[in-house]
Formats: structure tokens, sequence, C-alpha cells
């Protein structure tokens, strides 16, 4: 793999992880001010809270995934070197 393209799959790793693991903290303030709007204060809250717990898990995992990926490629370089 070159190593610009190495780069960016752990930068996107990187940025995947963080954006999920924020999402996640955030999700219990945003999820006061969605409550807020009578349209989704009666049914949907309890869908919405499941769904954006569900996409910072998957971007979270996601992330590590790719990371995780990049390090045992530059293991296995080093190994070949």
């Amino acid at each position: 793999m070159s190593e610009e393209k190495s780069f960016s799959h752990l930068a996107l790793g990187i940025i995947f992880t963080l954006t999920g693991i924020m999402m996640f903290f955030s999700i219990p303030g945003k999820m006061q001010e969605i409550q807020q709007i009578k349209q989704y204060s009666q049914g949907m809250s309890g869908f919405l809270r499941i769904s954006f717990y569900l996409i910072s898990i998957l971007l979270t995992g996601g992330g590590i995934r790719k990371i995780l990926i990049h390090v045992k490629s530059r293991r296995e370089e080093k190994k070949i070197d």
C-alpha cells in the first residue's frame, strides 16, 4: 500500500473514531433538544435515541477497525523489510 493511501486510511480511522465517541457523549443533550419539538416528543424519541447510538457505535467501531488494519499492515511491512 502506498504511503499516502496508508496515511489517509489512518487519518480517516482516527476521524471516524473521534466522531463516534463525541457523538455518543452528545446524544443525551441533543435528545433533550429534540424532545422539545412536539412532532418528535411523542413516539419517535426512542427510535431516534437507538438510531443515534447505533450510528455512533458503528462510527467508532469502523474507525477502530481502520486503525487496527493500518497497524497490522505496517507491522507486516516491517517484517518484510
